[in-house]
């Protein structure tokens, strides 16, 4: 029973990670609506990408220290409140 919540929780756990990919659909709306650049629109996109490398190696330092399901839990923390936000 716990390998199926286990793995009901990766996939879970990716389809989050993967939402950002769909910044695309939305760039040229927003980019009509708001009449911004190119650039402007992609902005949160880059600092989504920068922020996903710049905290990775901490994410991995965590997991020793804490174990995954901790980690896990406070990244679901901090990326439902960037979410949020």
């Amino acid at each position: 029973m716990a390998k199926k919540w286990i793995i009901s929780l990766g996939f879970f756990i990716t389809i989050c990670i993967e939402t950002v990919y769909a910044w695309g659909v939305f760039k040229k709306p927003i980019e009509e609506c708001l009449a911004c650049t190119a650039t402007q629109s992609g902005l949160p996109n880059m600092v989504f990408w920068a922020a996903f490398a710049f905290f990775m190696p901490f994410a991995g330092f965590f997991l020793e220290r804490l174990g995954p399901r901790l980690t896990v839990i406070i990244g679901a923390l901090f990326v439902g409140g960037g979410w949020a936000v």
